[in-house]
């Protein structure tokens, strides 16, 4: 029977369509499921001064938020900056709805919206730690930065000049700046090289360091009813205190604030004289009411005791807040200070390790940096505390027992490992042998074969392996893992659990075919060495995902030995925690640093999918080439809109030509495809 050539070009235009279409919808979904666990590490307090119930808070690795209830809610206000590491932030003092913010690589930006947007000011590409405004005018600002010393900008941060002149070093670490606001011209900064002063705008410094005794000075802050009444808190030093110009300082810890104590931050009280706060590293929150003669602990409700910034309410000297690390901010509202969690909606908690339950798929659970687990029993839509025993740890690595998927592990920092044998509902410590009780575990793997096997990547140790469920452990060091190797991965071959991946930082991955008794580097590919993650699919144990510190992954379709970065990852987030539905491959779920919990769907890559009319087949890889996980769904379209249009085009020609020659189409096959015979 005949028909005519255009069917047949038909048939095979529809079948290079489908493949076009399918190679085009790789990772074509990304949806942000949770933002993460409230709290996070605050580094940075800022109270608008004209209305008192506005604050912004700069964190770690979340950017800022913004409440403006008086710390009761929190939202992200993050549109327009490229670094979220936030260490310093200032608000204008005449304009509230201007604000600076000091990034740790980026320098400083500015919002002139009240934090809605920010772009980047004249000052890029450098770690900005400090920030002062000049009161008059207000448009001079000064920046701190770590190693480059001080700049200036005198018109509102479009151009800075360093002002590193006299007895300022050039390569100064500025991690504290003081406005006299009697006298806008004097300015303090406080270096790890002492306390420098200028009465001059910065046209020149001079040492205002006189009885220091130890001159890291990481907090500076001057008595508002006193302008020549100064407090230096000082890494490993306490507090001193000057009441002279210049400076003649002298210590005023008094025992119960220590004279060792590492003093990261201070606030003054602008109504109630001589009541002054300083905030330690591991000490928490303390407090004086006669100028620093005596102290009194201020810690009551404080979950983390590492106090980077403090700010006080003009307006209500008993309203105070607490930025810590990793445990958010904290507030009191009484003289004696007495602290309650002020974070909600603030989720700048590092998402830092992910584990899904093999049997019941609907069950994830996540370790933070600063509140333990927490776990969904709804497929990631919701997720809630699951942490007793360790409910306020870092909580870095975890691991399921595939054969008894109650029994979970859980890798923190400076703790060990821990155990529950309850779903995570309680939490013990297993450590004994070669795996201290103090190890600061990175990475977890189980052996699918043998669960009592159990790997613990270290930071310093390399790894410890246990043949017993945790009762003992033993490293299992050499080759290219160094003993002292940082490992912040590992990931067991599921079919052949001899073959172990490891992660490490500066090292890549490096793999073991033997049960971790000989280790080899495998690395061809692999652009970022720092490997933070690690996950292997669950049906090709050949394929791998790596996660870095930089926004980037990697694929490897050959158990590791060649390595292809997937280009446009997810947002450049700093990728902490990878894993892969066991029920679903083309689902991968990713932790990162300050942007929450993701969930990675529709991977769609192509396959041996049958086609219709004749029995088109497409043969093809299972899993395709890497490409972007961000689906630009209009670019799709626009791709094979133009694609079908040229093949139409030059089909139709070749149909016209052939027609001319008089061929027809008879329906015989050789092989299962059509052929082509002149009339």
């Amino acid at each position: 029977m005949k028909r005519y050539l255009g069917r047949w070009l038909a048939f095979l235009l529809s079948c290079m369509s489908l493949h076009i279409l399918m190679y085009t919808s790789v990772f074509a979904a990304v949806t942000n499921t949770w933002p993460g666990a409230e709290g996070g590490t605050v580094q940075a307090l800022a109270i608008d001064p004209s209305f008192n119930t506005t604050l912004y808070a700069g964190t770690e690795s979340g950017g800022i938020y913004k409440s403006t209830d008086s710390g009761g809610s929190w939202t992200a206000a993050n549109n327009g900056l490229s670094d979220f590491n936030v260490q310093a932030l200032a608000i204008d003092p005449l304009i509230n709805t201007t604000l600076y913010a000091g990034t740790h690589d980026r320098g400083v930006f500015k919002s002139t919206d009240g934090g809605k947007n920010w772009s980047q000011t004249g000052l890029t590409n450098i770690n900005v730690q400090a920030l002062a405004i000049d009161p008059n005018p207000n448009t001079t600002i000064y920046a701190g930065t770590n190693g480059s010393g001080l700049f200036k900008s005198n018109d509102g941060g479009t151009s800075w000049t360093d002002v590193n002149t006299g007895d300022l070093p050039n390569d100064a670490n500025v991690q504290a700046l003081a406005f006299d606001t009697t006298s806008p011209s004097t300015v303090y900064a406080g270096t790890s090289n002492g306390v420098f002063k200028t009465t001059s705008g910065g046209n020149t410094w001079s040492d205002d360091s006189g009885g220091l005794t130890n001159t890291d000075v990481q907090a500076l802050v001057i008595d508002p009813n006193s302008s020549t009444t100064l407090y230096a808190g000082i890494n490993g030093g306490g507090v001193f205190k000057s009441t002279t110009s210049p400076a003649n300082w002298s210590p005023v810890s008094d025992g119960i604030l220590p004279n060792d104590a590492n003093v990261q931050t201070m606030a003054v009280t602008n109504l109630f004289l001589n009541t002054v706060y300083a905030g330690t590293e591991e000490s928490g929150v303390f407090k004086s009411t006669n100028g620093g003669t005596s102290w009194v602990i201020g810690n009551s409700g404080l979950t983390s005791t590492d106090v980077e910034a403090i700010a006080i309410n003009p307006a209500n000297n008993n309203i105070t807040y607490a930025g810590t690390d990793a445990g958010g901010v904290f507030k009191s509202t009484t003289s004696t200070p007495n602290w309650s969690s002020s974070n909600d909606g603030l989720t700048a908690s590092r998402t830092q390790a992910l584990i899904i339950d093999p049997d019941f798929t609907n069950i994830i659970y996540g370790g933070t940096d600063s509140r333990g687990v927490f776990w969904s029993t709804n497929g990631g839509q919701n997720f809630s505390p699951r942490n007793q025993g360790i409910q306020n740890d870092n909580v870095q690595a975890l691991a399921i027992d595939f054969h008894s998927t109650n029994i979970l592990y859980a890798g923190t920092r400076n703790r060990g490992v821990f155990q529950s044998l309850n779903s995570g509902s309680i939490w013990n410590p297993v450590n004994a042998g070669d795996l201290d009780t103090d190890a600061n575990v990175q990475a977890l793997a189980i052996d699918r074969s043998d669960t009592d096997i159990i790997y613990a990547g270290t930071n310093g140790g390399g790894v410890i392996r246990s043949t017993n469920g945790g009762g003992n452990w033993t490293a299992v060091n050499n080759g290219d893992l160094a003993v002292d190797a940082n490992v912040q991965a590992l990931a067991i071959d599921r079919s052949d659990t001899d073959i172990i991946y490891v992660g490490t930082n500066g090292g890549g991955v490096i793999k073991s075919t033997n049960g971790g008794t000989n280790w080899s580097a495998v690395n061809n590919g692999l652009t970022n060495l720092n490997v933070q993650t690690l996950a292997i699919d669950s049906v090709d144990t050949e394929i791998i995902y790596a996660g870095t510190d930089a926004g980037s992954l990697f694929i490897s379709m050959d158990g590791g030995a060649n390595w292809s970065a997937i280009t446009g990852s997810i947002s450049g987030a700093n990728v902490l925690s990878l894993a892969v539905d066991p029920d679903t491959t083309t689902t991968l779920y990713a932790g990162t640093a300050g942007e929450g919990f993701f969930k990675l769907t529709e991977r769609g890559e192509p396959s041996a999918t049958e086609g219709s009319g004749g029995g088109c087949f497409i043969s093809s890889t299972t899993y395709g080439s890497p490409v972007s996980w961000q689906g630009q769904a209009v670019a799709t379209i626009l791709v094979v809109f133009i694609s079908i249009m040229i093949v139409t085009i030059a089909l139709l020609y070749l149909l016209k030509k052939l027609r001319l020659h008089g061929l027809v189409f008879e329906r015989r096959f050789s092989h299962g495809m059509p052929i082509l015979r002149k009339s």
